[in-house]
């Protein structure tokens, strides 16, 4: 190399903003630009003439030799020769820092030597690291992500969706992605329209849809999502989250069709009125699209009946049906399954309605404490009476998402049938109290006629016995006994004769009433008006024995025991 070319080049690796080191065949520096001062912190002088393990980690330093050893002795190919490395260097404060690294070879004086180019990549490391480890932590939060992340075109093709999908919707990640609209998902399409109707602002938040998930049932979630756009701002699809509210938004639709049901039981004194409601409620809480409420009495005949979801058809089949196999009912459960079905003629190719549908039996199963729930089936609550016995039966198939019901539903209807009972049993209380008030009225007026007639019968005696006294005993009795002191036998015979009289009319009312009781009045007040003895025993509270007894005990006391003399013809003559 000639003066002006080696000073040149000397010039080109000092001015060299990369660090620059030379070493010949026995791994001795030959070489270290102003750069390699910089990079490393040691000087020139101190470096030259020192092996390249200096500026090795301690980890490195066999593997180096064993390259050099080969590379320049035995000739071996090299690898690294021509490629870019990524390794770790030391500093002279003994830091470790990151260094890219290209090797070339050259030739001087017919011997070769290794020259490496080197720059500091410590903070494009840390860069890298960093944004590994955010990766990790955001792959982490994504794949562990409770709420439901989703990003979609501008034609609504699913593009990213989190793996929380699965537990949402029963969808795997990639069952979705690229293969169904986010549009698919929505239960009603209708909020699917309302939806991008209002994401056309820029963003929603907390937008309430209904998911249709795998398996056909049905879940609430609220979406908050936005338009994304590209740099240049054009729209190029829409991201979001969405969050299952299910249990939140069945409670507030449970809690506002049971608040509509007490208001509406409060307004009903008609029990037909109050099983319709129950069904109601039932359907407008999104738990069954169909249910039968019923109440039977002792034959288990239904006697009352409500509805929702069945045509005229079945209700008519339910109510003119026979009465139902009693060991067709499993009382050890509260809630029970069955594989039957309502009748609906829509499923029955012959259009009938088997005759045990109407009291919704139940068929044992081989463990009724853990029963299957068949979604071709129905499942029955009973509604029990004092005593704990079966006065009817909530029965409900059809629900909503076309799953198994869990248990927090069939709570639910457990409620359902205890709210619309009780308000039964006021119901059926209250109609007992109006006729025990009907009956206690009935009573107050035939008593107020019996005292009205024993209060003229005391007032006929007083009449007749006045009168006698004044027509007839009085002016006897001024001439009964002569001036002489003797008796008049004439108006002794007058006053005899008319007491007799007295006596037997109007005297003889008397002489009977102060002969019997009290009672014994009210019964034969109630013999002369010609009541019979079970109307007598009716009104007066009293068993027919007793009423028969005192009846007895008024012949006996009349002289007309044992003779076949109608009492009430006989009570008759003495007024």
């Amino acid at each position: 190399m000639s003066d002006s070319n080696e000073s040149l080049f000397r010039t080109v690796i000092a001015s060299s903003i990369d660090a620059m080191i030379a070493i010949d065949r026995n791994g001795i520096i030959t070489l270290f630009n102003p750069a390699a001062e910089k990079l490393f912190g040691l000087p020139e002088k101190e470096m030259m003439g020192q092996p390249l393990d200096r500026i090795l980690p301690p980890e490195m330093t066999l593997t180096h030799r064993e390259y050099i050893s080969g590379f320049f002795n035995d000739g071996s190919p090299n690898a690294a020769i021509g490629k870019t490395l990524e390794l770790e260097s030391i500093r002279g404060n003994g830091q470790r820092i990151g260094i890219e690294l290209s090797l070339s070879v050259g030739c001087e004086a017919n011997d070769r030597y290794v020259i490496a180019i080197i720059r500091n990549i410590t903070d494009r490391k840390r860069v890298e690291q960093a944004l590994r480890e955010s990766e990790a932590r955001y792959r982490g939060l994504f794949e562990n992500l409770c709420d439901l992340y989703y990003q979609t075109d501008n034609d609504g093709n699913l593009l990213v969706v989190s793996p929380s999908v699965e537990k949402m919707a029963g969808y795997k990640p990639e069952e979705l992605v690229g293969k169904v609209s986010a549009g698919d998902l929505y239960f009603d399409p209708g909020e699917r329209t309302k939806f991008l109707e209002k994401i056309r602002e820029g963003s929603v938040n907390g937008f309430e849809v209904r998911l249709k998930k795998k398996d056909g049932s049905v879940r609430w979630a609220s979406i908050n999502a936005h338009i994304l756009q590209d740099q240049e701002g054009r729209r190029i699809g829409i991201e979001g989250i969405l969050h299952d509210v299910t249990e939140r938004k069945s409670s507030e639709i449970q809690n506002k069709a049971r608040l509509k049901l007490l208001s509406n039981l409060r307004a009903t004194m008609d029990i037909e009125n109050c099983l319709a409601l129950g069904c109601q409620e039932i359907y407008e809480a999104e738990l069954f699209r169909r249910a039968v409420f019923t109440l039977h009495n002792a034959e288990r005949i239904i006697t009352h009946l409500g509805q929702i979801g069945l045509d005229n058809k079945a209700i008519k089949a339910l109510r003119n049906a026979p009465p139902p196999v009693e060991t067709g009912f499993i009382e050890r459960e509260r809630s029970v399954p069955d594989s039957g079905n309502f009748g609906n003629t829509a499923q029955n190719a012959a259009g009938n309605i088997e005759p045990d549908n109407k009291h919704i039996t139940h068929k044992q199963f081989s463990d009724a404490h853990n029963p299957t729930y068949l979604s071709s089936g129905k499942l029955s609550i009973p509604v029990r009476a004092n005593g704990n016995t079966i006065e009817g039966w909530l029965s409900v198939d059809s629900p909503f998402g076309d799953t198994p019901p869990t248990d927090e539903v069939i709570i639910v209807l457990e409620e359902i049938v205890d709210i619309v009972a009780q308000r039964i049993h006021e119901i059926q209380s209250l109609e007992s109290l109006k006729k025990e008030r009907q009956a206690l009225h009935d009573k107050n007026v035939a008593l107020k006629e019996v005292l009205a007639n024993i209060d003229e019968d005391k007032l006929e005696i007083k009449r007749l016995a006045a009168e006698s006294i004044d027509k007839i005993f009085m002016p006897a009795l001024l001439k009964l006994v002569r001036e002489n002191g003797t008796v008049n036998m004439t108006y002794y015979n007058l006053l005899k004769k008319n007491l007799e009289d007295l006596a037997s009319s109007a005297g003889g009312t008397l002489h009977l009433y102060s002969r019997l009781t009290p009672r014994e009045i009210e019964v034969t007040t109630f013999i002369r008006n010609g009541n019979t003895s079970k109307e007598i025993a009716k009104t007066l509270n009293i068993s027919l024995a007793t009423v028969h007894k005192h009846r007895d005990t008024i012949r006996r006391k009349l002289g007309v025991r044992n003779k076949k003399i109608n009492l009430s013809s006989q009570l008759k003559k003495y007024r």
